[in-house]
């Protein structure tokens, strides 16, 4: 598959979804978050499917990451993306996707962060937890306090 198809897709959800990345990440923990319904996306599994291939290529380039952090914020209640990064990831590619993931946009992206953490015990790990931990959002602190716990 091409490299840049991954972006085309997300372009195509957030016009299927009508939303823009800043509105959708304002509604994440909003009522109107749990009327969308993602998953009826009609390019759904090529959203998926692209994104493992791209994982499995291990990127370090922050645009591709991104792109992966959207995905895996989009899929946060089946957790498809996270449980495949967790199960399958290079440790490297775990540093790498945290590192940026915890200053992403989207809020379901930062705590999946936290729970990679959790997880994957990643060397940079306790650094990232701490900015995590101060987090805009509460249910992000919430997820990463948890880790602390656990």
């Amino acid at each position: 598959m091409k490299k840049d198809l991954l972006p085309n897709v997300l372009n195509n959800f957030w016009n299927w979804i009508h939303l823009t990345p800043q509105a959708y990440a304002a509604i994440s923990r909003q009522q109107e978050a749990q009327e969308l319904e993602e998953y009826m996306f009609p390019f759904w599994q090529t959203m998926m499917s692209e994104t493992i291939n791209l994982i499995n290529d291990s990127p370090t380039n922050e645009e591709t990451i991104d792109s992966i952090l959207t995905v895996m914020a989009i899929d946060n209640e089946a957790e498809n993306i996270l449980d495949y990064i967790a199960q399958n990831g290079k440790e490297s590619f775990i540093c790498r996707l945290i590192e940026i993931g915890v200053e992403h946009l989207q809020p379901h992206a930062r705590w999946q962060c936290a729970e990679l953490i959790q997880r994957c015990k990643p060397v940079n790990g306790d650094t990232m937890l701490s900015k995590l931990l101060s987090d805009p959002d509460d249910y992000v602190r919430k997820r990463a306090q948890n880790v602390l716990t656990h």
